[in-house]
C-alpha cells in the first residue's frame, strides 16, 4: 500500500494487493507450464536383412515445446530407474542403454509394473533377432492439458474475480471519501460524506503459519452511524498499511479551528446545520451537536424532505442525542 498524495486538503492512497496478483499470475503461468510439459513420445525400431536395427525416438510437445527426433543406431536394451523423494514416494521411468550412453525414454510414473513392461518389451526385441519391428508410444498430453487447464482456469478466475487495485481518496474540497476498486470486470466506486467518517482503524490478525507467528493487517473506516467499511479486501502482511492507517487517522483528526468555516456558505440552512452538528459531535460537543441536528431535522420537515428527516432522526437515536 502506498500514499499517492498527502496535503492538508487531500489524502490519496493506492492498494495494489501485489500478493494476490502474484498468486493469480503464478496459477496462470503454472497452468501454461504444465500444459507445455505434455508430450507424445514414440520409439520405433526396425531390422533390415542384416539383422541390424535402426531406431528413432520422437517427441512432440503440446505447445511445440521440446519437440525432437533422434536416431539411435546401437540399442543394447532398457532398464527401469527410480527415485525416492524426501517424503518416501518412489517414481519410476525407463532408460534406454546405447553405445553412446543412457537415454531416458518415459516420464516419471508411480506405476512400476507399467515401466517394467515397457522395458521388457524393448529387451525382448533386442535379444530376438527375428523380431522385425518395435513401437512404443506414451502420450500424456491429454492429462497434462486437463491438469494444466484446471490451473489456468483457476488462475484466470482468481485474477478476474479476486484481484483488485483499490484507490482511496479523502478530499476536504468535495467533502467526500471515495473508494474505487479497479479490476478486469470494471471499476466499482463508493462515496461517503467525509464528515460522517468517524475514524480509520488498523485491524490486526495474528496467525500461526509454518510454526511461526505472523501478523496481517487491514484498514477499516468507521462511520458515525457505526457502519464498518473495509478499505482492503483481505488481510495481508503489508506493513505499509500501518503507515497508511496513521496518515488516515491524522487526516481525520485534523479539523478546522472554527467549525463554521468548514461548512460551505452556499448550503441552505438545514444542510448547514446538519453538517455543523456532525462536526460538533466529532469534536465531542454533544449538547451543541444535538441542538443543531434537531434544528436541521425541523427545517427539513418544513421542506417536506421526509428522507432527510428520517435520516437525521435515526442518527439522533444512534448517537444517543435524543
Amino acid at each position: 500500500m502506498e500514499i499517492l498524495e498527502q496535503t492538508p486538503q487531500r489524502l490519496s492512497l493506492r492498494d495494489r494487493a501485489i500478493s494476490l496478483w502474484v498468486v493469480g499470475a503464478g496459477l496462470v503461468l503454472g497452468g501454461l507450464f504444465v500444459i507445455g510439459q505434455g508430450q507424445m513420445t514414440t520409439f520405433n525400431c526396425r531390422r533390415n536383412l542384416s539383422e541390424q536395427s535402426q531406431c528413432y525416438l520422437s517427441k512432440f510437445g503440446t505447445l511445440g515445446v521440446g519437440s525432437s527426433q533422434q536416431s539411435i543406431n546401437s540399442l543394447r536394451g532398457a532398464i527401469v530407474d527410480s527415485h525416492r523423494s524426501s517424503k518416501g514416494r518412489r517414481t519410476y521411468w525407463v532408460v534406454l542403454a546405447t553405445d553412446d550412453g543412457n537415454l531416458r525414454l518415459t516420464h516419471s510414473s508411480s506405476n512400476s509394473y507399467e515401466q517394467e513392461a515397457i522395458a521388457d518389451q524393448i529387451n525382448a526385441f533386442v535379444i530376438n533377432p527375428k523380431a522385425q519391428s518395435l513401437q512404443i508410444q506414451q502420450d500424456d498430453r491429454a492429462w497434462m492439458l486437463l491438469f494444466g487447464g484446471l490451473l489456468l482456469g483457476l488462475g484466470a478466475i482468481f485474477v478476474m474475480v479476486i484481484c483488485r487495485v483499490t484507490y482511496c481518496d479523502l478530499d476536504r474540497t468535495t467533502g467526500k471519501l471515495r473508494i474505487a476498486r479497479w479490476g478486469f470486470r470494471g471499476t466499482n466506486v463508493h462515496e461517503y460524506p467525509l464528515h460522517q467518517v468517524a475514524s480509520a482503524n488498523l485491524d490486526t490478525r495474528i496467525e500461526k503459519y509454518k510454526g511461526q507467528l505472523r501478523t496481517t493487517y487491514r484498514i477499516t473506516f468507521r462511520l458515525l452511524s457505526g457502519k464498518q467499511i473495509p478499505l482492503n479486501q483481505f488481510y495481508a502482511q503489508d506493513r505499509m498499511r500501518a503507515k497508511a492507517a496513521y496518515a488516515l487517522s491524522s487526516f481525520l483528526a485534523t479539523r478546522p479551528a472554527v467549525l463554521e468555516e468548514a461548512i460551505e456558505p452556499q448550503l441552505d440552512e438545514a444542510e448547514r446545520l446538519y453538517r455543523l452538528g456532525m462536526e460538533q459531535y466529532r469534536q465531542q460537543q454533544m449538547q451543541e451537536a444535538g441542538t443543531n441536528l434537531k434544528q436541521a431535522r425541523d427545517l427539513f420537515k418544513q421542506q417536506h424532505s421526509t428522507q432527510r428527516v428520517m435520516e437525521i432522526q435515526t442518527l439522533l437515536w444512534q448517537l444517543s442525542l435524543e
